[in-house]
């Protein structure tokens, strides 16, 4: 990454356009983010875990050309349970 700053950015922007319309898609909502993570809301845990799925299957094709070494990898987790909004 540090060899290629820019080339990383445009990768990391392209993957995440690419998640984020998938979640949009797939019924989710983008309840957060914070640099390279994203915290996304869905009605189910199926349905987070079929676009999480999806998602890793799509960034798997953007990257089918790419070099292992160059290439980024990006893991999701579920967690099942009530996001609570702060309220001051």
């Amino acid at each position: 990454m540090s060899l290629d700053e820019g080339g990383t950015l445009r990768a990391f922007a392209t993957h995440r356009a690419v998640t984020d319309s998938l979640i949009v898609e797939q019924g989710g909502r983008i309840a957060n983010t914070a640099g390279d993570g994203v915290v996304a809301e869905f009605p189910s845990a199926v349905d987070a875990v079929q676009c999480a799925v999806t998602i890793q299957e799509a960034l798997t094709g953007l990257s089918k050309d790419t070099p292992d070494q160059h290439r980024l990898q990006f893991r999701v987790g579920v967690h099942v349970g009530l996001l609570h909004e702060r309220t001051a």
